[in-house]
């Protein structure tokens, strides 16, 4: 809840009409806004929501504006509250800003260049044992999505989860600002938006931006190049995950996969337990093990860590596993970079030859992957040589980046203009058994692939 009162003074705002004193939320879509909500007009390079204002206020109680609009919208506007910044999106950060530091509870930020949503859905499910908890929503990691999380926070929450991203260096910088984190969680560091780094270094620098901020950074220990930085840097407390790394505070051993999931031995100091979870692949192993290592910076008991990996069961176009007919799926659409794509790949190749006792064929339906810069080419060529030695059987490719993976790719290869184009292709090398990986980046929208009319018939037949 938001008074009036508490906006004013966050964002150092005027109040040109006064009607509600009280909000129940925040809102900057026009479209979902409801009754309590307190609407934030924020400007696009698309889309001014000074324009959607008098939409929003048929259900929202109240609105934020810059005050070049105030006086237009408050000749117009009758019981409603408007409140003047000099600038809506500092305003929206400055209200969450000044929540965050009204907040006692523990504020644990995930960031790194791979499983960040995963991880944070799996760190809150941990902590949700003990806590209340209120976590960002999909992953609004961003300067809007974050803070547009901390406002909306519940006086009863008692834990704060936060996914940040980064697209250039000051990214996490900023959001950590807002924020304040006490607790770090870094999953790992891959080439990630190389075109806004310009170099893996840079990445890792541009995460590390955290740490200057937290008591406490929970990290990967087998990421050597992530440990190098994390290392070098001051903090009050260090606690590493891992399965390889000797060293490593909370480890993972014994893995055992299934075809409905994995168990292992989740170790920390001289206790263990055993836990059974549904998600797939050794990736979300690593994402399980920082979820944990979670649990235990908050000072939370194995059994009650135990219990929140395995009531987690994912998250959806994320390494989800589905059926359609006689056919195993991944779906791994959400999004993609050369370490994830790698990793799912390992899993595709695995699921295929390991599961069921007897070898299926796997088919690799790839989209591109983008914003890699200058890297993208050697990026796409390397995926195609991983295939190769993985024994990939069929990869469809989709988009001109892909063309680069197929080249290099020694098994049959199929290359598509659209997801639509590689559907129908999938559609007629589909036999019962195989196992199908598709992944590709957000832009390329891959999860046409199983929407479209013919893979939708192929499900209804399937029936």
């Amino acid at each position: 809840m938001l008074t009036a009162e508490f906006i004013k003074t966050a964002a150092n705002a005027d109040i040109c009409t006064s009607s509600a004193v009280i909000f129940s939320g925040v809102s900057i879509d026009s479209r979902t806004a409801v009754e309590g909500d307190l609407f934030v007009a924020l400007a696009g390079d698309k889309f001014d929501g000074h324009d959607f204002v008098a939409s929003a206020l048929i259900k929202a109680s109240g609105a934020v504006v810059n005050k070049e609009h105030a006086d237009k919208l408050c000749s117009s506007v009758s019981g409603k509250t408007i409140f003047a910044v000099d600038d809506t999106l500092k305003a929206l950060q400055d209200m969450a800003n000044a929540r965050r530091k009204a907040f006692s509870g523990p504020v644990v930020a995930v960031a790194g260049s791979n499983g960040k949503t995963t991880t944070k859905e799996i760190t809150a499910s941990v902590l949700s044992e003990k806590f209340r908890v209120h976590k960002t929503s999909g992953n609004f990691n961003n300067h809007i999505g974050m803070p547009l999380t901390i406002t909306r926070m519940e006086d009863s929450t008692e834990a704060l989860v936060l996914e940040m991203g980064t697209n250039r260096p000051g990214d996490i910088n900023e959001l950590c600002s807002i924020a304040l984190p006490d607790t770090a969680v870094i999953t790992n560091i891959g080439y990630e938006h190389i075109e806004g780094f310009g170099s893996l270094h840079k990445v890792r620098e541009s995460e590390l931006e955290i740490m200057p901020f937290v008591k406490t950074v929970i990290y990967n220990a087998d990421d050597a190049f992530l440990v190098e930085g994390v290392l070098s840097r001051q903090c009050d407390r260090r606690i590493s995950f891992g399965i390889d790394a000797p060293d490593a505070d909370v480890k993972a051993s014994d893995i055992e996969y299934g075809q409905d999931g994995m168990r292992f031995v989740l170790s920390y100091a001289d206790q263990n337990c055993t836990v059974s979870t549904s998600l797939p692949g050794l990736f979300n192993v690593y994402n399980l093990l920082a979820g944990a290592a979670a649990g235990i910076s908050a000072g939370m008991l194995l059994e009650e860590i135990k219990a929140g990996l395995e009531k987690f069961s994912g998250v959806p176009m994320r390494c989800r596993v589905i059926s359609l007919g006689s056919a195993t799926f991944i779906d791994d659409v959400y999004n993609a970079n050369p370490s994830s794509m790698a990793e799912s790949l390992k899993e595709l190749s695995r699921r295929a030859g390991s599961c069921s006792g007897q070898k299926s064929r796997a088919i690799a339906v790839l989209g591109d992957m983008l914003e890699l810069g200058y890297y993208g080419i050697e990026a796409h060529k390397n995926i195609g040589r991983l295939m190769t030695e993985l024994g990939i059987d069929i990869f469809i490719g989709v988009g001109p980046l892909m063309e680069l993976a197929a080249a290099e790719f020694a098994g049959k290869s199929i290359t598509a203009d659209t997801p639509e184009q590689a559907a129908a292709a999938l559609r007629k090398e589909l036999i019962p058994g195989d196992t199908v990986l598709l992944k590709g980046s957000r832009g390329m929208k891959m999860e046409m692939v199983l929407e479209s009319p013919i893979m939708k018939e192929e499900a209804n037949n399937a029936v």
